[in-house]
């Protein structure tokens, strides 16, 4: 005999495929996020510059700063040095 009611079971079996790929998707997402975000999260505090001399030594000069806070003083720096001592 075929009815017209449906079982209830049957009906909350295809709620959860949806329910799981929803939280798949979010946890996948999720996932992602924080390994990119955790990944490049540690990041150098200070920049040094390291300077050799004609022969490849590593010289100090103590009129030549090379310790500097952010890695774009430090390009900065490195260019004018660049273009004061061309050896």
């Amino acid at each position: 005999m075929i009815s017209a009611y449906k079982d209830p079971v049957e009906s909350q079996d295809m709620k959860k495929i949806p329910d799981r790929c929803v939280t798949g998707f979010f946890v996948a997402t999720l996932g992602i996020l924080w390994y990119f975000s955790t990944r490049y999260y540690v990041k150098p505090n200070n920049h040094t510059v390291i300077i050799y001399d004609v022969f490849g030594k590593q010289i100090k000069l103590d009129e030549i700063r090379s310790n500097f806070k952010t890695h774009k003083v430090a390009l900065s720096y490195i260019s004018e040095y660049k273009r004061r001592f061309t050896h």
